[in-house]
């Protein structure tokens, strides 16, 4: 953890790239199974500085 977390926070969850995301479905579409690494971060109230920074590997499949 990069910093505490105090207060109030907001987690936030960018979306991936279009180009990763295409190749996540078009994978998803052949092999019945993807992988996707998405970063996660935490920020506290009124401060737009990273207090916790994770990163996640989903699996999706049928």
């Amino acid at each position: 953890y990069p910093l505490p977390v105090t207060q109030d926070a907001t987690a936030i969850c960018a979306a991936p790239q279009e180009k990763v995301w295409k190749r996540f479905v078009a994978t998803y579409q052949r092999y019945g199974r993807a992988r996707l690494a998405l970063e996660t971060w935490i920020v506290n109230e009124g401060s737009e500085e990273h207090a916790v920074i994770f990163t996640g590997q989903y699996v999706l499949h049928r």
